[in-house]
């Protein structure tokens, strides 16, 4: 996918090379997406994997009410909140749902 279009699903990214945001957590954000972007969009794979993630999410929460299983919500965008799911899930394990919450 395209770094344009992919910019277009981010909620702090917006394809500057600073961050512009002075709050950590926004910041934490911005990199994720800024990171996810740049990786989808030299890697057809990155990005599929990341969409099979997304639908295999679904089918086992199916029954739950949340952006991750929202109709409204793009496959892309669900995308990144895994992705940035899984970076917290590294860095911040404990809190990793927490902070996501935050998103």
């Amino acid at each position: 996918m395209e770094k344009g279009e992919l910019i277009t699903h981010c909620k702090y990214y917006k394809g500057e090379t600073k961050s512009p945001y002075n709050d950590l957590l926004k910041k934490v954000f911005w990199k994720c997406e800024r990171v996810y972007v740049e990786s989808a969009s030299s890697s057809n794979y990155f990005h599929n994997m990341y969409k099979k993630e997304v639908e295999e999410y679904i089918q086992k929460h199916k029954d739950e009410n949340s952006s991750l299983t929202s109709e409204e919500t793009s496959i892309e965008a669900k995308a990144i909140r895994i992705f940035i799911k899984d970076m917290f899930k590294n860095w911040r394990p404990k809190e990793a749902e927490e902070l996501l919450c935050q998103y």
